[in-house]
């Protein structure tokens, strides 16, 4: 099915992007538009189809599922597609040219991309830059990376273990008065654990938010570039324009990702300050 179609099937009968690319390229892009409107469940060159079909059954889909399948540029999604039939899946169809495909035609949002010599609307924009595009080096590296791992578990039994090692511990004294530094170092132990995870939670937000706010400037900063080509009367299709178009969209779906994170972070920064003990 063409990508125009398959759009149609996707914003109006339910229908669900089934990405069947690696994880670190689904991970870096894909589509945001509609809300929760993809999956991915790998499928590599040599896989096991069947292996694949249990995989997307064990992601929650049912026989009667609707599915657009799609790999990087065609033909895998067509094949991951017909395996998903023969399976059973009454409704999966296999997307013509796969993600790349759709996305010379629409980007991750669902805004159709401009045709051939055309500018499209960059909505809001600053002052044209005067020097190129100055781009945060942080975010683009980002791209390629996961959001951050999450900060530390609450683990008593280590943090006491550090507090004896330190000479905090009373463990290896006898008697009332050992079980009482016992007792003392435990409590210790739960304070400083408690205390080194929520500020590991504090500063994963932080840093979260400053990867946020620089992935903001840089696609301000890549609107205005837009602008400044724009207004130039430079081809909409020139090297440099296309450049600016792939990284907006990129950067769109590192927001996009970003908001979400963020939105995480604070939730357990939250937990962690509301819980017992702190």
């Amino acid at each position: 099915m063409g990508v125009e179609e398959a759009k149609t099937l996707l914003e109006r009968d339910g229908y669900k992007m089934l990405d069947v690319r690696d994880w670190k390229s689904y991970d870096k892009e894909h589509l945001t538009k509609p809300p929760q409107c993809t999956a991915n469940v790998p499928l590599g060159d040599g896989d096991d189809l069947a292996s694949f079909v249990a995989r997307v059954r064990d992601g929650g889909f049912r026989d009667g599922a609707k599915l657009l399948v799609a790999d990087a540029a065609g033909p895998g999604g067509v094949a991951a597609a017909d395996a998903l039939a023969d399976a059973g899946f009454a409704n999966v169809v296999g997307v013509e040219g796969g993600y790349d495909g759709w996305r010379a035609v629409f980007t991750t949002c669902g805004r159709r991309r401009p045709p051939q010599g055309k500018w499209i609307s960059t909505g809001k924009g600053g002052e044209s830059l005067k020097s190129g595009l100055t781009l945060d080096p942080n975010v683009a590296s980002a791209y390629e990376e996961n959001w951050g791992k999450a900060p530390p578990v609450h683990n008593v039994a280590k943090a006491r273990e550090k507090l004896a090692e330190e000479g905090g511990g009373g463990a290896t004294r006898g008697g009332a008065s050992g079980e009482g530094d016992d007792a003392n170092a435990a409590s210790a132990g739960d304070d400083a654990s408690r205390d080194a995870t929520l500020q590991a939670a504090v500063d994963d937000l932080a840093a979260k938010r400053a990867k946020f706010e620089g992935g903001v400037k840089s696609y301000r900063g890549v609107e205005d570039a837009l602008a400044s080509l724009r207004a130039s009367g430079a081809d909409a299709n020139s090297a440099d324009a296309v450049a600016l178009f792939r990284e907006r969209d990129a950067l769109n779906a590192f927001l996009t990702r970003g908001k979400e994170v963020v939105g995480e972070a604070e939730a357990l920064v939250e937990r962690l300050r509301a819980s017992d003990g702190w």
